[in-house]
């Protein structure tokens, strides 16, 4: 490759990234709309783990991850690196359905309890 193709290449790169970012960012206003508060992650047995909570005093489509040399890391999707923002992005119904299945047995057990009064 030459070095115009390296450079009509990452610029290719950088678009489609920013296009990603701007619907990763959409998906964080669906989930806003949709007014629930609960932090929930999806994928509890995966090495990669998408979330929807708090990061910085603000709601967030997050990802957890595992590095090589073991340490934990959790970041806001969509400053990630490129190929985690993508894998986050594939799993957003999977992120849907916990979060509505994390309301429910919270509104479950919060009748439970209200209910014994």
């Amino acid at each position: 490759m030459n070095d115009e193709e390296l450079i009509s290449l990452r610029e290719k790169l950088n678009l489609v990234t920013e296009q990603l970012n701007n619907k990763i960012i959409e998906f964080e206003a669906y989930l806003a709309n949709l007014g629930f508060g609960i932090r929930v992650w999806s994928g509890e047995q995966d090495k990669i783990k998408i979330g929807y909570g708090k990061f910085d005093n603000k709601w967030h489509v997050l990802i957890k991850y595992i590095t090589d040399d073991g340490n934990e890391i959790i970041n806001i999707l969509t400053k990630a690196p490129r190929n985690l923002r993508l894998h986050g992005y594939k799993r957003r119904d999977e992120l849907v359905i916990a979060i509505l299945e994390s309301a429910k047995s919270l509104t479950d057990k919060i009748e439970k309890v209200i209910t014994k009064e």
